[in-house]
């Protein structure tokens, strides 16, 4: 009986002692990488993707990595987190959307840069708290004259929409190629 209540015990505390080292762990974020873009540094969980370019010459982060979003995709809309991040401080005229956005300004006057978080509605709470680590965990080591963006392309709209090709000649096809 007493070998039993030792094992009991050893096996209640490895349990408690994994459970606080993940917590300790989440906590102060040593799974976290860094993603450097020129002199901008953005500690973010492995799960996330990578920096990519984005409409109007923005740098966009994404909560999951390319692989992983479908356009289109109502269950992607729902719990889409992005980071934007484009030059200068002016702001841009706040419309109806179906996101709550953050708003964090890194740099000096001369040179800055405007960082937006945009958190889906659906979203759960311990995911937002987490894309406003990943919003305040953003540096700005430098000059952000540095940063490398994309080309802004005029008349370019700002959501590119794929055409989707179905791949045989049915009814069914032409039906919701018509739809």
């Amino acid at each position: 009986m007493p070998a039993m209540a030792a094992a009991f015990a050893y096996g209640y505390a490895a349990s408690s002692v994994r459970l606080r080292w993940r917590a300790a762990r989440r906590a102060l974020r040593l799974d976290w990488l860094a993603v450097h873009h020129g002199p901008l540094e953005i500690r973010r969980p492995p799960s996330w993707g990578d920096i990519e370019p984005g409409p109007q010459g923005t740098l966009i982060l994404h909560n999951r990595p390319a692989r992983m979003r479908v356009d289109g995709d109502a269950v992607w809309y729902g719990s889409a987190i992005e980071l934007r991040i484009r030059p200068g401080s002016e702001t841009r005229p706040e419309r109806a959307r179906a996101t709550r956005c953050w708003t964090r300004l890194l740099g000096s006057p001369a040179g800055s840069l405007t960082v937006d978080l945009h958190v889906a509605f659906g979203v759960t709470p311990a995911r937002v708290k987490e894309a406003r680590r990943v919003l305040s965990s953003m540096r700005l080591n430098g000059d952000p004259g540095l940063i490398v963006w994309p080309e802004q392309q005029p008349g370019h709209a700002s959501i590119a929409l794929r055409r989707v090709l179905p791949p045989h000649d049915s009814s069914i096809a032409r039906d919701f190629e018509s739809f």
